[in-house]
């Protein structure tokens, strides 16, 4: 089982949400890329643990219900 955090991005091309794995250089287990996240743009939420990306997406989708979440694009890496 990973750890699986959501960012809530309300101001990046609209209202969206990306699903990474907790270790994702750009999650930083909830921290961002720098260590810190500007509140103005968005929030990171820890989803859990899952046993897989999949599982973690289909929960994101169902907890925040934007149509526009998806996977973070290093998940495949």
């Amino acid at each position: 089982m990973a750890s699986y955090w959501a960012y809530e991005n309300w101001r990046a091309s609209g209202h969206k949400v990306i699903v990474h794995k907790a270790d994702c250089r750009f999650c930083n287990d909830g921290n961002g890329l720098k260590g810190s996240t500007r509140t103005d743009n968005g929030t990171w939420h820890r989803l859990g643990d899952f046993a897989s990306s999949g599982e973690a997406l289909e929960n994101a989708r169902w907890r925040f219900r934007v149509p526009a979440t998806q996977l973070c694009g290093l998940e495949d890496r």
